[in-house]
């Protein structure tokens, strides 16, 4: 899978995926619980676990010591995805 595919795939699970992705991409390495918090204050884990599982699967964050950050691969489509929406804004 590529970048676009990767940006289409996130932006078809907007409340999901591509709110978990944005959360990690926006505050570097950060704790399942701060990524849950700032998903849901109130609600179940299993959505967050299953949402970080999934990025992880793709490739987009990895999960180390404690942390959940954004993988190399993972930036370039932050990067890429930022730029897109600032695009489609104008």
């Amino acid at each position: 899978m590529g970048i676009t595919e990767d940006i289409q795939w996130l932006k078809s699970n907007e409340r999901g995926a591509l709110r978990i992705f944005t959360i990690v991409a926006g505050g570097g390495p950060c704790t399942p619980r701060a990524v849950k918090e700032s998903y849901a204050k109130e609600g179940d884990w299993w959505p967050v676990k299953a949402y970080i599982k999934m990025l992880a699967e793709r490739g987009l964050v990895e999960e180390k010591d404690g942390t959940i950050s954004l993988t190399d691969y993972g930036r370039k489509v932050a990067e890429t995805l930022k730029a897109t929406e600032g695009l489609a804004a104008v």
